[in-house]
């Protein structure tokens, strides 16, 4: 009966298993781009974004 239940439940939590990727399109009017890179910046602030570039080991 144990075996069962275990089976039972190893086999739903791989059904739970899905990946997927998700390319959305974004936009704003202060933030530029430099390098493939986006660049906000304010004066006390800088931020920037790769979000394309390889990671890292």
């Amino acid at each position: 009966m144990t075996k069962k239940l275990l089976l039972l439940f190893l086999g739903l939590s791989m059904v739970g298993c899905k990946s997927y990727v998700q390319v959305i399109e974004t936009r704003a009017d202060n933030v530029k781009t430099v390098d493939d890179t986006y660049v906000y910046e304010n004066v006390s602030l800088r931020i920037t974004y790769n979000l394309w570039r390889k990671k890292r080991d």
